[in-house]
């Protein structure tokens, strides 16, 4: 019998192993509800902290100046193109509520929007959820970068150009009015009180490991399906997560000290690349390392991204920060649909509040009464119920006995692959496998 048959077929037994491990993924999914319920935890003991002492006690900072008359803020930027509807600002409503709920700190937007679709001023309506609005100045960015090709959402869902925007993220160094300021992209949400990474000395940014730390979800990331499979298998699977999980820097969070000086440096840098296919963040990666202070990574419970969650955080606990719901954002924004996210734990969150900022802002329009119409809110609310109703979790018992039902299943199909590759039987095994 040929060698490659014969390769083949122990190539798809093992393929078949694995498949049936997949098949009982779903017993061992994100348990949303703990999840759910961890996050009210603690946002109960940041809220009941911050009413009690007011404001953050006085700790000492890197030139030994206390922190309560430090002028800190989160910042983040929300540029469209110009004469296109608003994007990318409805993400900032639900972050400004939560950061007016729970942090000592004000919220300071970078826009270029002066007005919702119904009319109403940006500035005005953010305001009420105490956000500062600023206008996106111009940066100056090579056209061969501007214009140069990359692998990311931006593209995909844009041009090269929308993806060129977000080198205006380079200002914020700009904004010396603040000693230190949080970056936080406009597709992630605080999950609780961010106000102690104030207290760190240097710069710090989010690891970038969008791949959770698994090799297996590396290789897998070009295809959706089968990177739902790995995620799925490896929520079945318990193991430990390990606390670096990434060596680069990923822009989504970000620790600074505003200064003039930097922003010029990034600016040189930035000149100076032929090319920057990892968009901002390699460039604050790369400049910050040439001058021989390197951003430090953020710990995956402070920052990570929404795929993360559930299955590569130590402890299990919800991060700090999390960016993005999943690897399609599919529950951080409007028009998110409930029965899409009602096992993921923060998709009622998010859209909780949201609705809450819309209220508090004073903006209307079909879309928005629509998406945050109590029907809406009672259909979030059902799916939620639905998940906990009795019946609808497998008991142990049941689980256990599946999982020999499909590891028996496992076994006859890695026995009919030997018996077929002794027999030399096996149809359409070729050496490409």
């Amino acid at each position: 019998m040929p060698r490659e048959r014969c390769r083949g077929n122990i190539f798809m037994s093992k393929v078949c192993f694995v498949w049936a491990l997949v098949l009982a993924a779903p017993l061992g999914d994100l348990d949303a509800d703990e999840l759910h319920r961890e996050h009210h935890q603690a946002h109960r003991h940041d809220f009941h902290r911050s009413r009690t002492l007011g404001r953050i006690p006085d700790l000492e900072t890197e030139d030994g100046i206390v922190s309560r008359n430090r002028r800190y803020a989160f910042v983040m930027m929300a540029y469209d193109p110009p004469g296109k509807p608003p994007n990318t600002l409805w993400g900032v409503l639900p972050m400004a509520h939560v950061i007016q709920e729970f942090s000592d700190y004000p919220l300071v937007l970078l826009t270029n929007t002066t007005h919702w679709p119904d009319g109403t001023n940006v500035a005005s309506s953010l305001a009420k959820l105490g956000v500062q609005v600023l206008p996106v100045r111009p940066v100056p960015v090579p056209d061969r970068i501007l214009h140069e090709h990359r692998h990311m959402p931006c593209e995909e869902n844009g041009s090269p150009e929308i993806c060129g925007y977000q080198f205006f993220k380079l200002q914020i160094w700009r904004l010396t009015q603040f000693d230190k300021l949080i970056w936080m992209d406009n597709d992630g949400i605080l999950v609780r009180s961010a106000d102690y990474l104030f207290q760190r000395r240097g710069t710090w940014g989010q690891q970038d490991n969008w791949d959770c730390g698994s090799w297996l979800s590396l290789v897998a990331r070009n295809s959706v399906f089968f990177t739902r499979l790995v995620d799925k298998l490896q929520r079945s699977i318990p193991s430990s997560a390990p606390m670096e999980q990434a060596t680069g820097v990923c822009s989504g969070m970000l620790l600074l000290k505003p200064s003039e000086d930097t922003y010029q440096g990034l600016i040189r840098h930035l000149a100076s690349m032929e090319t920057v296919p990892g968009g901002d963040q390699q460039v604050v990666d790369t400049y910050f390392k040439k001058v021989k202070n390197p951003v430090k990574l953020l710990e995956v419970e402070t920052a990570t991204f929404g795929q993360c969650v559930g299955k590569a955080i130590p402890g299990g606990k919800l991060p700090t920060f999390v960016h993005k719901s999943d690897w399609l954002n599919s529950c951080f924004h409007l028009g998110a649909a409930a029965e899409d996210c009602v096992t993921h734990p923060l998709g009622r969150y998010w859209h909780e509040n949201f609705c809450s900022a819309i209220s508090i802002a004073g903006i209307g329009g079909d879309r928005l009464e629509e998406f945050c119409s109590p029907a809406q809110a009672t259909l979030w609310q059902w799916h939620r119920e639905l998940m906990e109703a009795p019946g609808m979790r497998r008991e142990s018992g049941s689980t256990r006995s599946l999982w020999w039902l499909l590891a028996g299943s496992a076994l006859s199909c890695t026995m009919v692959s030997v018996v077929a590759a002794a027999t030399g039987k096996a149809g359409g095994c070729k050496s490409s496998w």
